[in-house]
């Protein structure tokens, strides 16, 4: 039997059908009408919503504002290989030829999309980054006259360092092409100059992925700060060329050079060798990034003998005349000996340290208890890090005490601890700023977008190490190395007083727990002497020794050069020369003159002539014998050196010579620069001239044995 529907349920579903359409008409009045005007501007495909973005990381730059570090707009060119394939098909062609040529995108992998299931396709492949702005306005045309929605242009900020290698330790790099920053100054101020995030509208399509409009968000407004440096571009750059070109001379491993003002330890250049690139960042290895200035220690060597003698200023236990017993070169301390390569029985203070004598730098810091010689180390600033805010900052080695007898030697004149060239450098700096160490300056202020500071940075104090009185003292000793036969001679710098030390220390190797035959050649100083303006620190790794390996013969001239430039961009320049051109050969006397006027010492320096008249009494030729260096070298060049500093550098690279008259070396036999399977004889022709500049002599060596 049939049943009929019933009229109640009848009625319920014409009112829902009824209700249906009712809103579905609504709706259609409401896009016709209501909203018709919006999406005929805009296309019905498209969406608007708001994203965030980050901007620019913001710059880092030399003391005058030259860039060393910089963002700059780019954009992604990026495609959607879905959404092409499934709607714009049909136009392969046009998108082939807009991206023919650019990024990954070849011809091979979309005929492969191309015969793809449309599932398995990307929703986004980048096909070029880094897209210069002017490029990117023609792909954006290119892009709407051929309809291609699917490829579409994203902006972004590319990190670029237009100076190169230049300061690349000290400035850093980022990871990928602006992110954190993992090396340098980008990653000590990486929060500072991280950019700030921007709300941006933007417009997307039907799949819901942003394409860039016509305006670009002004990205430039959210830029991080920009961190304002000390260094000197020009000057780091003249740095850099005397560095390398000094490395490249003497077939070094590295080098080192670093240049400040002592009254603010401003850091001016600080320059080493070999160079990293920041745009190659993350290709160097890891190790290579950390700034050889901070991060590397050595023993100091007779640069060190400054700070034992400005200790022992300061206690009164010598003056700038003092008799020091110097045991003809050669003394026993612990069971070891200590040697020196002028055998002289006993040297004033000045003199001492113009020949950079061991035994009377052990002499005078043996007689400051161990406790408190230590101490003052501690306030010359080794052991400690220095805190430039560089990443990898060593704080270097210094035993506690008690020490033992020859330790105290040894850290008398220079050995036995380890300090990084900054160190070094800071603690030469407190003698040149009459006994104040200043903490290193090496970042100016960080600024906005403005220009205001947002941090300031200047000249902070760290501790008086020593007296002014003792500071002047130390300084007219430090003049003498570089005058007259000073081993520190060719540091001289025409119209100005120059004080410096070098040094030549032998490298320390842990593992076998002795000494190596390689060197460090240093050199450290200020001028002018009587009003610093500037400190240069030179320190050269491993120099060959068959070319020179002295401290004065491959560090000094470097510091000359450098610091002459220091001076001359600081605008230091000489006063007019003295009335008494003799004067500037003479040492500085004991009360306090360090001018050209200088009274002569009360036991003056003995001449050429004086030398080989206590030596030979007039007898014939004389000969010295040598002790034998392994290994094949080349004959030193000796010619124009005076007699003694000849055979002072000759014997100590292991020749015999034979010297026939009075005066300086005229010829030689062998000729300079011959290699020979070893050191044999050498005949030194000499002729007058006593009264001529002398060269540099080599400065003492320790030579540490049973």
């Amino acid at each position: 039997m049939r049943r009929g529907i019933s009229t109640g349920r009848m009625q319920t579903v014409v009112l829902f059908m009824l209700a249906g359409f009712i809103v579905v008409a609504f709706r259609a009045q409401y896009l016709s009408v209501t909203v018709a005007d919006e999406h005929l501007a805009r296309g019905a495909w498209r969406t608007v919503s708001v994203v965030d973005v980050e901007g620019p990381r913001g710059g880092i730059v030399d003391r005058d504002g030259r860039p060393l570090a910089e963002s700059v707009l780019a954009y992604s060119l990026i495609l959607d290989p879905r959404h092409f394939f499934l709607h714009e098909r049909d136009r392969l062609p046009a998108l082939e030829r807009i991206v023919a040529g650019r990024g990954r995108l070849d011809p091979d992998r979309l005929a492969a999309w191309a015969t793809a299931e449309v599932a398995s396709l990307p929703r986004s492949f980048i096909v070029e980054r880094q897209v210069p702005p002017i490029e990117a306005e023609q792909l954006m045309a290119d892009l709407r006259a051929e309809r291609v929605s699917a490829l579409y242009l994203m902006p972004e900020y590319r990190r670029v360092y237009p100076q190169r290698t230049l300061a690349g330790h000290t400035v850093g790099f980022t990871q990928h092409l602006g992110g954190q920053g993992l090396a340098g100054m980008e990653r000590t101020f990486d929060a500072d100059l991280q950019g700030r995030r921007l709300s941006w509208t933007v417009e997307r399509d039907i799949s819901r992925r942003p394409f860039l409009r016509d305006e670009a968000p002004d990205l430039a407004s959210a830029a991080g700060h920009t961190v304002v440096l000390t260094l000197d571009i020009p000057l780091q750059r003249h740095v850099e060329r005397e560095l390398a070109r000094t490395v490249a001379e003497y077939e070094a491993e590295s080098g080192v050079v670093i240049v400040s003002r002592p009254g603010t330890g401003e850091i001016l250049a600080m320059a080493s060798w070999p160079p990293v690139d920041p745009n190659r960042g993350q290709r160097e290895p890891q190790d290579a990034w950390l700034h050889p200035a901070v991060a590397r220690v050595y023993e100091p060597g007779s640069t060190a003998k400054s700070f034992t003698f400005a200790m022992a200023f300061e206690r009164s236990i010598i003056d700038h005349d003092t008799e020091i017993d110097t045991a003809n070169g050669r003394l026993r301390v612990g069971g070891h000996w200590v040697r020196d390569i002028r055998r002289e029985p006993s040297l004033p203070a000045w003199r001492a340290m113009a020949l950079s004598s061991n035994i009377a730098s052990l002499r005078i810091g043996m007689e400051i208890p161990a406790a408190d010689f230590r101490a003052g180390l501690v306030d010359f600033g080794f052991g400690a890090r220095p805190g430039t805010g560089l990443p990898g900052e060593s704080a270097g080695l210094l035993r506690r005490t008690p020490w033992r007898d020859i330790e105290h030697a040894n850290i008398a004149f220079g050995h036995g601890y380890a300090a990084s060239p900054l160190q070094l450098h800071m603690a030469t700096a407190a003698i040149a700023n009459g006994g104040v160490r200043m903490r290193p300056w090496l970042v100016r202020s960080v600024v906005d977008t403005a220009g205001e500071p947002v941090h300031e940075f200047g000249p902070e104090t760290a501790v008086r190490v020593v007296s002014r009185e003792a500071a002047e003292q130390t300084t007219r000793t430090l003049i003498a190395a570089t005058r007259g036969d000073g081993t520190g001679v060719r540091a001289a710098i025409p119209g100005f007083a120059v004080a410096g030390k070098t040094g030549t220390g032998e490298l320390f190797n842990p593992e076998t727990g002795q000494y190596e035959e390689d060197v460090l050649a240093s050199f450290a100083g200020f001028a002018p002497a009587e009003s610093p303006e500037v400190v240069v620190t030179v320190q050269i790794l491993r120099p060959n020794r068959d070319i020179g390996y002295f401290g004065g013969v491959v560090a000094a001239p470097l510091f000359s050069r450098v610091t002459a430039e220091a001076l001359r961009t600081l605008g230091v320049f000489p006063d007019p020369p003295a009335a008494d051109p003799s004067a500037a050969g003479r040492p500085p006397s004991r009360d306090g003159a360090i001018a050209g006027t200088a009274e002569p010492p009360d036991q003056p320096a003995p001449s050429d002539a004086d030398v080989l008249d206590q030596l030979a009494e007039g007898q014939g030729p004389v000969v010295f014998d040598a002790p034998r260096p392994r290994g094949s070298m080349r004959v030193p060049d000796l010619l124009g050196l005076p007699a003694w500093q000849a055979v002072a550098r000759a014997t100590d690279e292991g020749w015999d010579v034979e010297l026939e008259g009075a005066g300086r070396v005229a010829s030689q036999q062998p000729p300079p620069g011959e290699r020979t399977p070893e050191p044999g004889t050498l005949v030194l022709l000499l002729t007058g001239d006593h009264d001529s500049p002398q060269g540099a002599a080599p400065e003492s060596r320790a030579e540490v044995g049973p």
